[in-house]
């Protein structure tokens, strides 16, 4: 599919608020009500700007923990600490022998994972405060995508965020839409996918050019091109 990594950012404007995903498989031991964390009201998780981001509704600064065992077998533990213009966040499951991690560290760096009884069973991704995120598949020979934000991710590596990646984020924030948002935004992309910015742009500085042509046929021309691009 051909399209132009350089314009995704202005692609994607307009969807830099969307949040969650499709999963293909159920997270482990999930319940009705929700697990923990999506229990917590005045904690959510969304994508600004191409980021994972924890906000808080809550003007405590006060620690807060909780804990719950849903079954007798799983168990999950959340921990908030509040920080100017932020917080740091650690959420574990545990459940029937897979392990689920959410963390945002107090340098801002967010990692999210499942680490299982079987290596090929574990996913990683890694935010960290500046730069490109990554994500990390299996444990003994594991191999990793990454690109310059969580949208590029998800629609540079298809395949591997929505098999591995999205059930996670599901699993966190079950009311989140991204797959939807994502396809919105893969359709914008592709029909976007053959115009060349630059190309359109240097012809019309040849239009502008054109209207101080000697040439009236030319003058007219260059305006008649100008107003039909414009429209």
């Amino acid at each position: 599919m051909g399209m132009r990594i350089v314009h995704l950012s202005a692609a994607l404007s307009a969807y830099l608020y969307a949040a969650v995903l499709y999963a293909e498989e159920p997270p482990p031991q999930a319940s009705a009500a929700g697990n923990l964390l999506s229990r917590t009201k005045w904690l959510q998780l969304e994508v600004v700007g191409g980021r994972i981001v924890v906000r808080t509704s809550r003007c405590s600064q006060s620690r807060h923990e909780a804990e719950a065992t849903p079954t007798p077998d799983s168990r999950q533990t959340l921990s908030v600490d509040p920080l100017p213009g932020g917080v740091t966040l650690r959420y574990e499951e545990t459940a029937a022998g897979t392990r689920l991690l959410l963390e945002v560290s107090s340098q801002g760096q967010v990692t999210i994972g499942r680490w299982g009884q079987a290596a090929d069973a574990e996913v990683r991704y890694v935010q960290p405060p500046t730069g490109p995120v990554k994500l990390t598949l299996g444990g003994e020979h594991p191999r990793g995508c990454s690109a310059d934000n969580f949208w590029q991710l998800m629609l540079l590596h298809r395949n591997e965020s929505r098999e591995h990646l999205l059930p996670l984020l599901t699993w966190l924030r079950s009311d989140w839409e991204l797959a939807s948002q994502l396809d919105l935004v893969e359709a914008a992309l592709i029909q976007q996918a053959g115009c060349d910015v630059l190309a359109q742009r240097r012809q019309w500085q040849r239009e502008v050019d054109g209207l101080s042509s000697p040439s009236f046929a030319r003058r007219q021309a260059a305006d008649q091109a100008l107003r039909a691009s414009a429209g």
